[in-house]
């Protein structure tokens, strides 16, 4: 098989965001094994159709799908990462195993890979943990983003309106895939995330976090988000 791949899901315009993602995954994660892309996919049409074109050309069998904006917000475990590769590998009917999670817990632990679980319910509530970062079985997710694309037009596939339709039409129980998730709590799994930018505006959290790791902002138009983020709460008590 070949070595798996960090893949970006990023787009036209964002170039800012994606040349801190880099930055980041240099100051937490120096030795990081994996090699490291940047994909905005061949169309502009919708998140998901953008998904599936970055799916359609890749050559590895699983990747580690994250997007530009969701930066690791401490050193990844290299070590848990690896393992639940090494799983996801010799688990043919699991189609994601989740580096993070939101607020979802899983409903029984996987005795295959410690720290882990995974869900029993049919009902695709019980599968919305965050989509990403997450490690994929990239024929699996192709055929998830293309029953996702048959659902939905192109207006309704663009932003995060294609995202959740993706996230939830991926649990559907007619595709038979089986997904993985952390136990331990939102922001605490081996790749723990936040988010950099929401509608197109930076997060203060985000930039009071690049500050801390002393990673100049770089030239953009980008103005400072004004709403409340639904982790904002959760990044003010955790420091």
């Amino acid at each position: 098989m070949k070595a798996p791949a960090i893949v970006l899901l990023s787009a036209a315009g964002r170039e800012d965001v994606a040349t801190l993602h880099l930055e980041v995954l240099r100051s937490l994660w120096p030795r990081c094994p994996f090699a490291v892309r940047v994909e905005t996919g061949e169309t502009e049409s919708g998140w998901t159709r953008r998904l599936l074109s970055v799916l359609d050309r890749v050559t590895e069998e699983i990747l580690l799908l994250n997007l530009d904006d969701y930066v690791p917000c401490r050193p990844p475990d290299e070590g848990k990462i690896i393992e639940a590769l090494q799983f996801l590998s010799a688990s043919p009917t699991f189609a994601s195993v989740y580096l993070d999670r939101s607020y979802y817990r899983p409903e029984r632990d996987l005795p295959g890979l410690p720290g882990f679980g995974t869900y029993d319910s049919c009902e695709p509530l019980y599968k919305r943990t965050t989509l990403l970062p997450v490690l994929a079985r990239v024929e699996a997710w192709k055929k998830m983003a293309r029953e996702a694309v048959a659902g939905i037009s192109e207006t309704q596939d663009a932003g995060w309106v294609g995202a959740y339709n993706f996230e939830l039409r991926s649990a559907r129980p007619s595709l038979a895939f089986e997904v993985a998730a952390p136990l331990a709590g939102p922001r605490e799994g081996p790749l723990a995330v936040i988010d950099l930018v929401q509608q197109d505006a930076w997060m203060a959290h985000g930039l009071d976090f690049l500050s801390r790791l002393g990673i100049p902002l770089p030239p953009s138009a980008r103005k400072l988000f004004s709403g409340e983020s639904p982790y904002m709460k959760l990044w003010r008590e955790r420091g």
